[in-house]
């Protein structure tokens, strides 16, 4: 597999993993900042997943334009 190959691949894993932490229900989400349900919202513990996402998609962003 080429490099860009496995950098897509990286980031369908990070997304994959990312939707399944801030759709689930953990002990270490945190309050809730936002309300969008009776029971779903956006937490605490949901910032931090998103910014390990975007930090992660911008680097293969940025490795896909070197190679």
């Amino acid at each position: 597999m080429t490099r860009r190959g496995y950098l897509v691949l990286g980031v369908l894993a990070l997304t994959g993993l990312a939707t399944g932490l801030v759709a689930g229900h953990h002990p270490w989400d945190g309050p809730e900042l936002l309300g969008i349900t009776e029971t779903h919202g956006v937490n605490l513990g949901d910032l931090a997943v998103v910014a390990v996402w975007v930090a992660g998609t911008a680097y293969s962003v940025w490795r896909w334009g070197r190679s």
